[in-house]
This record gives structure tokens, C-alpha cells and sequence, in this order.
């Protein structure tokens, strides 16, 4: 029999092995030389005959059968007064504890790194060499380089816990400015070809693509600041006034309907009876040789501002290669040891960490870079910033950023002193969850200051709520439930079968987020920009709104809290083992009856459920989440490409205009002006 541990159980000293052996040895005795059950006993099942076919319940491991029934089944009462506290994991096993966090702990750490962010604890420079020689300061670095990675660990741990606690807002931020973003194009892509819009509007609206996760102020007014130096006036009215001084009478046929050239053709085999084959064909617009050198440097500069991000393949699409190729062959390994119900956990928490994979998929595709370098460099605009603090001369009016009045001004300024900005610039990035929010701000900026982009709020922006559950809200949630559900469904399938200790820590996280991502549709949607912490606190608040922001900030901490707790502490409590106790080992919906005689579990290290759930469960669920994971990777890749390509097309177009568009109105003048001249000829 095994030695007990001489640790105290409630410190982690509990041997549940030893103690599966305390209820068999006494199932056992031996009569007449064999051995029989025990009158009266009912851990064992079956007949000692059946019993002995199979290995021994305590400590079995998958061995290629079937295995026996669940033996040494014990009730709670028993379980608790004879092995209380909990298991401790045997560090000196390291293959029990670093396998698992090697093949899905860690690599889905690395993804946060990709995640954009707007601060950071900054590592002083005092921990770096400053001369060339390294010899003498060797002695020092023996302190400096061990401080530096715990800084830079300490930084990572809580970026981390901040994904995981938001990873619903940040999912649903990102996923609405891509939104955002495709129907932006789209809506530029269609008055382009209608020639509705202006080159300083179109230019607008391409800026707006790439610097909507700015701060607004003072992004907006240096970038109308350039735009105001490209003309206002409509590309037709520029393209008429072309035509009408012959400039280019030998190729585009005349718009006045006084001409006789009915027939002349744009391109060979068009003319005016048949627009339609030439109903996208652009031509340049012509402009004096200061304007257009103008245009071609907003051009230049979009098409820096675009080239300046990394491609969505480098970022995120390789590293989910290799990610996905070591959580399958992982998956492949552990079909070694079916039934064991610490790979079966582990497994599970593996999957609910692709929620951070998700999370970095959904924010790299999106056209809006992180850096605002470039930016800077095109505005030529540096204005006296303090790095100490964080601010530069437009903090004050940015409603939106780090100075925003959404905490107290005690947390701010610790937040300052500990947070860094990541770009010491005039422009700073908005926090990952709130990119979506931000860019529908410079949106509906740009509509109120335009009549022309009135059209904006409709047409680009999602005032239905139904529409933006479809286009947002239902992929959100595809992205939050599949790993958890199907990590969930793992720890819930381990036996006994039911949500116990595991499986509930992944469903109470779950819940956060929903919640999390209710509350974030609802600030959206409802309290906008007036949902700050000063707001609450003005008399002019009317009660119920104060008591309704109360309750949102009240929830939303709970929540947050709650993910907090239930993603890292339950991934470290599976790890330490903390929940391999009497109460875990029984569904929670017993916890309250747990001391009834009917309340039962079992102690077997492997049995024939064990084995049968685990190949119906792991390996399914496993490739599940894997190729969820690149089908969205690969939707994300696609969706980048095919913007990035249709925003360098709408960039080189901005100064042209659509003459199969206009050739169009003018044969549908023509029309109409001849048939009312035929009813006229006929009364």
C-alpha cells in the first residue's frame, strides 16, 4: 500500500490514490486463498473474478482496453471523512504539469503580444548599458537583467489578465470596426462610381479608414488641416468645364445635349445607346500642375499610412500555424493516456485559452494600424510632449483617450506613473476596446460637419439594432462560446459526469463575458460618451440615470472580476491541483445534499467511462476548436487583403471620375427628352 503523504491535506498534502486503496483494501479479504469481496461492502461492483481481469482501480492507466466499470466508488461522507483537503501536483513529474502548459498555455500567451495596446510599464534605461563596454559592467548586469525580465513579465501577466478579462469588448470592438470599415469602403466605393463626392471628401473618408483609432483631437484638425489644401468643387463639374474647352473632344464624347455627335464613342464599341459596357471606366480628372501635386501627396501619404502596417499573414496567420500544428499533434499524443481525468482538464483549459488566439485574429486584420509614426511623419506636426506624465498639449481635449473622466483622478494619476505610453507621440491609439467606439466617433464627426456625408449615420454606421446583432453581436459570440463551450463540454463529459468544480469555473467565465458583452452593447448603444465616472457625480444627472450608471459600473466590475479569477486563477488552481478534492469529485448540483448516502463519486484512477467519454470527447472537440480557429484566421487574412486592395484602388482614384456613369445620365436625358417629344408629335 502506498505511504501516506506526511504533509498537512488541507495544504495540498492529500493522497487520493492512498485513499482509493484505504476503501478498496477494505472491499477486500481473502478466503480460502482467493480473493473475494467483503460482505456488505459497496465500493467494489461486479464479482472478484471480473474484478481481477483488470488492472487494479488505484493508479490504472490506459493500457489499450476498454477498461473495467467505475470501481472504488465511495460517498461523499466517506470521501470527506477519511481523505479531506486536496491533492498537491508533483512538481518533480515535469512531463504532469509542462507538457500541458507548453503545448497550450504558453503559445497562447505569445498571441496577446500581438494584441494593440496604448501602454505599458516602461523598463528604465538605467537597467541597460549605456557604454560599449560591457566588461566592466558585468557585475551590475547581474542584478539589471533579472529586474528587467521581471518588469517585462510583470508587464506581459497584466496585459494578459486584461484580455481575459475583456476579451468580450475587445472581440466586439474589433469586430465593429471592421464593420465599420467594410461598409466604409463600400460606401466610398459606391459614390465614387456615382462621382458624388469631392476629392477632399473622398480623401476624408480614406483618413478617416486609417486614423479612426486615433484620438480625435488632434488628429482631426491636422488632417483637415491637409486636406484643405486639395480643391472642394465636384470632379464632374471640373470634367464638364474640361469638355466644354475641347480638352478632351477627341475621346469623351460631349455631355451638352446641344451636340450632334450622338455617337461618338469613349472606347471602341461604346456609344451612347449602350452605356452600360463602360459603366465603371475612370478617367483622370485634369487639374493645374500645384493641384495635382497636392493630390498625389494625400495619395503618397494614404498609401503610406496602409503600407506601414504589418501584413495580417506575419502578424497573426504564421504564428496560428505552428499554434494549431502543436495543438494537434499534442491532441494525437495524448490519445496514449485515455481516461485520465488530469489530461482530460487540462485539455479543457487549453481549448479556453484559444479565446486569447481569437482575440489577437480579430484586432490584426483591421486596415487602422497601431502606430501612429507614420502619421506623425506626414503631419511634420511635433508638439511639446511630457513623457513623465503622458500628456501632450492636446490631452486636456481629448475626451476619449487616457484623460477621458471615465475613473477618478487618484486612479489616473497612478495609472500615468505606471503607464507609459507605448509611442511618446502627439497622437495616441485608443485602447483595443474601445477602437470600434472611436471610429464611429470620427464617423459621426465627419457627417455632422459634411451635408453631403450626412448619409454617413445610414448608410455606414448600424442605427438598427437587428443589424448590428447580425453583422457584430452573433459573431462575437461564435468567437467567445466555441472554445469554452467545447473546453466546457470536456471537463463536464470527465467523470463522474455533470458541472462540478472545472467545468463550472469555465462556465462562470463564460457568463462574465456575455455579461461583460451586454454591457459593452449597452454603453455602445445607449450611454454613448456620457458614460463617465464625473457624470454621475454632477447634480444636473437626473436620479434614475445616475442609478442606472451606478448599476453599470457595479456589474461591470463584477464581471470583470469575476473573468479575472475564473480564467487565470481556475487555469492555476487546475495546474496546482486544487480542485482535485472530495467536493470537486461531485456535480455541484449535489453540494447541497453532498452528506446524503445517495450522494456518491469514485476514486478509480481509470474505468471503462472514463475511456469511453474521452474518445468520444477529446479528440472531436479538439479538432473542433483547432479548425474553427483557421477557418476565422483565414476569413481574417481574406477580409484584409480584400480591403487593403480595394482602398488602394479607391486611393488612386480619388481624382477620377466615372464617364460611364455620366454617359449613362446623359443617354437617360436623351431617352426621356425623345419620348416626350414623340407624345408631343403625336397629340
Amino acid at each position: 500500500m502506498a505511504v501516506p503523504n506526511a504533509r498537512n491535506p488541507h495544504l495540498g498534502g492529500q493522497d487520493f490514490e492512498h485513499c482509493c486503496m484505504l476503501a478498496a483494501n477494505a472491499s477486500l479479504e481473502i478466503n480460502d486463498g482467493y480473493l473475494a469481496f467483503s460482505a456488505g461492502q459497496a465500493a467494489l461492483h461486479g464479482s472478484a473474478e471480473r474484478f481481477q481481469r483488470f488492472q487494479f482501480p488505484c493508479g490504472a492507466k490506459f493500457n489499450g482496453s476498454a477498461g473495467d466499470q467505475p470501481q472504488v466508488t465511495v460517498s461523499y461522507s466517506w470521501c470527506h471523512a477519511n481523505c479531506p483537503g486536496w491533492e498537491a501536483a508533483d512538481t518533480s513529474n515535469y512531463g504532469f504539469w509542462i507538457e500541458p502548459l507548453v503545448a497550450f498555455i504558453i503559445p497562447s500567451i505569445v498571441f496577446c503580444l500581438s494584441v494593440p495596446r496604448r501602454r505599458r510599464i516602461e523598463v528604465p534605461d538605467t537597467l541597460f548599458p549605456r557604454s560599449g563596454g560591457l566588461l566592466s559592467t558585468i557585475p551590475t548586469l547581474l542584478f539589471k537583467i533579472p529586474v528587467a525580465s521581471f518588469i517585462v513579465t510583470i508587464d506581459t501577466l497584466l496585459w494578459l489578465a486584461a484580455i481575459l478579462a475583456l476579451s468580450g469588448p475587445i472581440l466586439i470592438s474589433g469586430i465593429y470596426e471592421a464593420v465599420l470599415d467594410l461598409r466604409l469602403l463600400n460606401y466610398l466605393q459606391q459614390r465614387t462610381n456615382n462621382n458624388e463626392l469631392t476629392v477632399q471628401e473622398r480623401a476624408k473618408l480614406l483618413f478617416i479608414v486609417l486614423l479612426g483609432n486615433l484620438d480625435v483631437n488632434p488628429a482631426w484638425q491636422h488632417m483637415e488641416k491637409i486636406l484643405s489644401t486639395i480643391p472642394k468643387d465636384r470632379l464632374t463639374d471640373r470634367f464638364s468645364l474640361a469638355l466644354t474647352n475641347s480638352t478632351f473632344s477627341a475621346e469623351v464624347p460631349s455631355l451638352s445635349r446641344k451636340s450632334t455627335k450622338k455617337s461618338q464613342t469613349i472606347s471602341e464599341g461604346f456609344s451612347l445607346r449602350s452605356p452600360s459596357k463602360v459603366m465603371h471606366q475612370k478617367q483622370q480628372v485634369s487639374y493645374q500642375i500645384p493641384e495635382q501635386k497636392r493630390i498625389d501627396i494625400i495619395k503618397a501619404t494614404l498609401k503610406s499610412l496602409l503600407g506601414s502596417q504589418q501584413s495580417f499573414g506575419t502578424t497573426v496567420g504564421a504564428p496560428v500555424i505552428f499554434f494549431t500544428g502543436g495543438f494537434v499533434y499534442t491532441m494525437i499524443d495524448i490519445e496514449a493516456n485515455y481516461g485520465a481525468a488530469y489530461i482530460a482538464h487540462r485539455l479543457a483549459f487549453g481549448m479556453f485559452w484559444m479565446i486569447i488566439p481569437h482575440v489577437a485574429v480579430t484586432s490584426s486584420p483591421l486596415l487602422a494600424g497601431n502606430n501612429p509614426s507614420t502619421w506623425q511623419g506626414a503631419t511634420g506636426h511635433f508638439p511639446s510632449f511630457d513623457p513623465e506624465s503622458g500628456q501632450n498639449q492636446y490631452s486636456a481635449h481629448t475626451p476619449h483617450g487616457d484623460n477621458a473622466n471615465t475613473s477618478p483622478k487618484l486612479l489616473q494619476s497612478i495609472r500615468h506613473a505606471l503607464y507609459k505610453p507605448i509611442y511618446p507621440l502627439t497622437y495616441q491609439p485608443a485602447w483595443i476596446w474601445s477602437r470600434g467606439s472611436n471610429k464611429e466617433r470620427w464617423l459621426s464627426q465627419a457627417a455632422e460637419a459634411n451635408v453631403r456625408l450626412r448619409s454617413l449615420k445610414d448608410d455606414v454606421l448600424i442605427p438598427s439594432s437587428m443589424k448590428f446583432l447580425v453583422a457584430v453581436t452573433i459573431p462575437v459570440l461564435s468567437l467567445l462560446l466555441v472554445p469554452t463551450v467545447l473546453g466546457g463540454l470536456i471537463s463536464y463529459e470527465t467523470p463522474v459526469v455533470g458541472i462540478s468544480c472545472r467545468a463550472g469555473t469555465i462556465m462562470l467565465y463564460t457568463c462574465s463575458q456575455l455579461l461583460l458583452v451586454l454591457l459593452w452593447i449597452s454603453k455602445m448603444r445607449t450611454f454613448g460618451r456620457d458614460l463617465d465616472v464625473e457624470a454621475i457625480h454632477k447634480k444636473s444627472t437626473p436620479t434614475w440615470m445616475r442609478c442606472s450608471k451606478l448599476l453599470w459600473f457595479f456589474l461591470f466590475a463584477s464581471a470583470t472580476t469575476m473573468s479575472i479569477f475564473t480564467s487565470i486563477g481556475g487555469t492555476m488552481f487546475t495546474f496546482m491541483n486544487l480542485y482535485v478534492n472530495c467536493l470537486c469529485f461531485i456535480p455541484i448540483s449535489q453540494w447541497k445534499t453532498r452528506y446524503s448516502p445517495d450522494t456518491m463519486t469514485y476514486l478509480s484512477s481509470n474505468s471503462s467511462e472514463d475511456i469511453r467519454n474521452a474518445k468520444l470527447f477529446w479528440f472531436p472537440c479538439g479538432m473542433s476548436a483547432t479548425a474553427f480557429l483557421i477557418t476565422v484566421t483565414y476569413l481574417g487574412w481574406w477580409y484584409q487583403r480584400r480591403l487593403r486592395v480595394q482602398f488602394t484602388d479607391l486611393t488612386s482614384g480619388i481624382d477620377q471620375v466615372n464617364v460611364g456613369h455620366i454617359q449613362e445620365n446623359e443617354y437617360e436625358v436623351e431617352r426621356d427628352t425623345s419620348g416626350s417629344r414623340s407624345r408631343a408629335v403625336s397629340v
